[in-house]
């Protein structure tokens, strides 16, 4: 969607949500470990306990205990529950700084697997064999290299059947930029837990894709600041856009789900582990959207809004609630049809040929309207602002630049005086951003030719100002 389209998207929404806050994309990440990102996790001095505690009551949820060899390689971790009772260890064995074994134990010390590891001469892993309590082996992943970059991961299963697949693609620089998935069908420590004898690593197949289909994939693109990473299923529909940038503290992202019919489902925004805006999404059989709940931390309350349609499927009224309360209502008067699912990454375009909006509040007492005139020649939109008695009421000029994105934003009193404007830079992070996903997205898209509506400009934007 260009940006002199959403200009009116953005306008109608703003008397509801001009109390969003995204001030707080300053502050510092939480320091997280592992994928318990709503746990604290702390270490003592000498890193020989880690614990896990609750931020929001700092009750502690789990604690560790570590174990080292003379190289201060970890070799026995055991975690406990804050009363002290003990839920299960795991036992590392190390060569030369390379993990050989790694051992897991129950809460009764009774062995419950154990996996194997071996490298190439310059220290590359080869192989991962997991093995059962009785030395059975379970299965086995292999992997392949160019010279040092991992290329080929087969995983198998007992039988040495191929059971899922990767395989990477690298820049001039050495950073993978595709990533694909494919689917079939000697220290002693305190505890005195043994080693089991590695089981015999079984005889490993040639890497081939023969029989396997693509699950999933992903894609990178790299900039001075970062890069973008792009998610796709099976389908080449994005599941999934990261940003990862030196000027920002933490890293965004946007998640969607689908419905089997491919109709985005859910759009999830986030800034490090915090939900800024969740959009949930509903539709009429004919494929509309008839739906959206909002929540998010962007958000001072959660609002859901319906959308109603015209004969001619043109927009009639989008109505706003929170909860089952009605607050207001916008009218529309459209002269056609107005496409509303543009593409999964940015669903809801209310634009189009729209004359005129006129808003009620929630007892259907008519507050005001808007009537929009596109000035091709001056590249602006004027918004002509009406009382509830059809009296003028000043106007908006939303100005555009000579790329067609939005210069200023500015709100005029009935006598022509200037009340207030936006000037809009972008020369600052998020323009940045969003003008290098631009130029990135030609590379996806010469490689995703069947799926050529995938804005990653617009999706972007929406990372840092949603």
């Amino acid at each position: 969607m260009k940006p002199m389209r959403k200009i009116i998207l953005l306008f109608l929404l703003a008397a509801v949500l001009s109390g969003c806050n995204i001030d707080y994309l300053t502050e510092a990440l939480n320091s997280y470990d592992e994928d318990i990102s709503s746990l604290d996790i702390s270490w003592n001095a000498d890193n020989t306990i880690r614990t896990a505690t609750d931020p929001e009551t700092g009750d502690v949820v789990w604690y560790e205990t570590w174990e080292y060899d003379g190289s201060s390689n970890p070799i026995l971790v055991r975690r406990y529950s804050p009363g002290g009772r003990l839920k299960w260890s795991t036992l590392y064995k190390w060569n030369d700084g390379l993990k050989i074994q790694e051992v897991c134990y129950d809460s009764a010390d009774n062995l419950l697997w154990h996996t194997v590891f071996t490298y190439n001469s310059e220290g590359l892993m080869l192989s991962e064999s997991n093995f059962d309590n009785d030395n059975i082996l379970q299965w086995f992943n292999v992997w392949e290299y160019s010279g040092s970059l991992k290329i080929n991961q087969g995983r198998y299963d007992s039988s040495s059947a191929m059971t899922q697949a990767f395989t990477w693609e690298y820049n001039v620089d050495g950073d993978w930029i595709k990533e694909t998935s494919y689917t079939a069908g000697s220290s002693r420590n305190s505890a005195g837990l043994a080693y089991p004898s590695p089981g015999t690593t079984p005889a490993f197949p040639s890497f081939s894709l023969s029989g396997m289909s693509v699950s999933n994939w992903r894609m990178r693109t790299f900039d001075p600041q970062g890069y973008f990473r792009m998610s796709f299923d099976s389908d080449n529909y994005p599941v999934e856009l990261f940003r990862t940038d030196s000027r920002l503290t933490r890293d965004l992202s946007i998640e969607i789900d689908y419905y089997d019919n491919h109709l985005p489902k859910s759009k999830l925004t986030k800034y490090g582990n915090d939900e800024v805006l969740n959009l949930e999404l509903a539709y009429y059989s004919n494929g509309y959207l008839s739906e959206i709940n909002t929540t998010g931390r962007a958000l001072l309350l959660p609002l859901r809004y319906t959308i109603d349609y015209k004969s001619d499927m043109s927009p009639e009224r989008v109505s706003v609630y929170q909860n089952n309360t009605k607050l207001m209502y916008f009218v529309y008067d459209s002269e056609k049809k107005v496409d509303l699912i543009v593409h999964p990454l940015d669903p809801v375009d209310f634009t189009g040929s729209i004359h005129s909006i006129t808003q009620y509040d929630g007892d259907d007492v008519k507050l005001g309207s808007y009537v929009f005139t596109f000035e091709v020649a001056e590249n602006q939109i004027r918004i002509q602002a009406l009382t509830a008695d059809d009296s003028p009421n000043g106007h908006y000029l939303a100005k555009m630049d000579a790329e067609g994105e939005i210069a200023r934003f500015e709100a005029w009193s009935e006598a022509d005086s200037l009340l207030w404007h936006y000037d809009y830079s972008y020369s600052d992070v998020a323009g940045e951003i969003m003008r290098t996903a631009e130029e990135k997205y030609d590379d996806v898209r010469d490689i995703v030719e069947d799926y050529t509506s995938i804005d990653i400009t617009t999706l972007s934007l929406d990372l840092l100002l949603n």
